[in-house]
């Protein structure tokens, strides 16, 4: 018996392969070496991690709580400036993936203010739970409005497929605040697809992240979401995605 087609992978040979409407984005650009990787590669998106160094006032590019980073705060680690100043002459984009609102987003409206990255270039990305709080993307909207905003779809996960018309209701108050994607965790061809399908039938852009391996992310190529967010840990194709680092763990190649 042959395979469904939802579970074959695309027969392509490298990126530019790919179909060309899906958006890709390079996840946790934090690092130098993972700069380097994602500077050379031909994926436009990178997504940067973004925090505020409390002492120094400067953003800086780290998964973790800065408590965490190598136990020294924030020293040491590359700011967000820097990876602009790399990227914004090679034609990249920027997905920001806002760590903490406040102070941090004010700071991140400045810097972006000072090297007139415009709308179409930038993408902002948060956990609303736990990280920038809804309430701060209408702010967003009205300064960038022609910007990707998202969040993941998070608790509301586990509400697909059950009461469909209150779902829609939590997910338009969310669109209400200035949400145009929502991003769904890979946990598998079959259960991606129905929760993208949902969505979009809804409306909604979609971008599937946490993809762990380039089987899977061809999988995902096939579900045709909006974009596609992953390490790039895909040494098949020649790049060399170290991931974001996210409790002190990176992808090695042999």
């Amino acid at each position: 018996m042959s395979e469904p087609s939802s579970a074959r992978s695309p027969a392509v040979g490298g990126v530019g392969d790919l179909p060309p409407d899906i958006q890709y984005v390079w996840h946790g650009v934090n690092d130098a070496e993972n700069l380097r990787q994602f500077a050379l590669s031909p994926i436009e998106w990178g997504e940067i991690d973004v925090r505020l160094d409390a002492d120094t006032g400067m953003l800086v590019a780290h998964h973790d709580p800065l408590i965490n980073a190598a136990g020294r705060g924030a020293h040491g680690l590359l700011t967000v400036e820097e990876f602009v100043k790399t990227l914004l002459p090679l034609g990249k984009s920027f997905k920001f993936d806002l760590k903490e609102g406040g102070r941090t987003l004010r700071a991140l409206f400045d810097l972006i203010r000072r090297f007139d990255i415009p709308d179409g270039r930038l993408w902002f990305n948060s956990y609303i739970e736990q990280d920038c709080h809804i309430e701060e993307f209408p702010l967003i909207r009205s300064r960038y409005p022609g910007a990707i905003r998202q969040c993941p779809i998070g608790p509301l996960r586990d509400r697909f497929g059950e009461d469909v018309k209150q779902l829609r209701g939590e997910l338009a108050a969310r669109a209400a605040k200035g949400m145009n994607r929502f991003s769904v965790a890979w946990r598998g061809a079959e259960d991606a697809s129905a929760i993208t399908a949902q969505l979009e039938s809804s409306g909604y852009e979609v971008n599937i992240y946490d993809i762990p391996d380039l089987a899977a992310f061809l999988q995902a190529v096939l579900i045709k979401p909006r974009s596609l967010t992953a390490d790039f840990n895909f040494p098949e194709w020649g790049l060399f995605g170290r991931g974001s680092g996210e409790g002190g763990r990176y992808h090695t190649f042999g």
